[in-house]
């Protein structure tokens, strides 16, 4: 249990995580296989004003920090507000959000399966995405149904600074 989830990844010289405020954390540390491991792990962070993230799965070495697997859900108020942790820009100001997904290592490379996401309101935009990345930091192997509706199209015009030739839902 803390405070602070980068103080508790700099553990294992990550330090490109965000703060999301207080976690808890629970598993078994096992080294059966050979390698020290962490199985059963459940983690759960952040606050109700950002965002609430629970993690289920396990890290197979430690060590390298290598052979992850886990079930993630998160949820919260401002799409927005969390690509804004990621020092990523320019992301509309959508509404609420609702994600989840398998996220797993292989190669070195962290891939997500039975991605599902639903965010936004009706009354700007709601986006729904389901599908697989096989490489998230390059977004290669992206495999990705999507949906946006809404009640007016102006809306969703402003969000992206275009212009279109008709008004109304979509």
């Amino acid at each position: 249990k803390g405070d602070s989830v980068p103080a508790l990844f700099e553990v294992f010289g990550i330090t490109d995580i965000p703060e999301m405020g207080p976690f808890t954390v629970s598993g078994r540390l096992t080294d059966s296989q050979g390698k020290l491991a962490a199985k059963d792990i459940e983690l759960d962070l952040g606050t109700e004003d950002l965002a609430r993230v629970a993690l289920t799965g396990q890290i197979d070495d430690l060590q390298s920090f290598q052979e992850i697997g886990f079930s993630a859900t998160a949820t919260g108020r401002s799409v927005g507000a969390i690509f804004d942790l990621f020092q990523v820009s320019g992301v509309p100001k959508i509404g609420p959000f609702e994600v989840s997904g398998k996220v797993e290592t292989e190669n070195r490379k962290w891939n997500i399966t039975n991605l599902t996401l639903d965010a936004g309101s009706r009354d700007l935009v709601v986006i729904r995405l389901a599908g697989a990345i096989l490489d998230v930091t390059t977004l290669e192997g992206a495999d990705v149904d999507f949906s946006v509706t809404g009640n007016n199209l102006e809306h969703l015009a402003s969000m992206i600074d275009q212009e279109f030739p008709v008004a109304g839902p979509f």
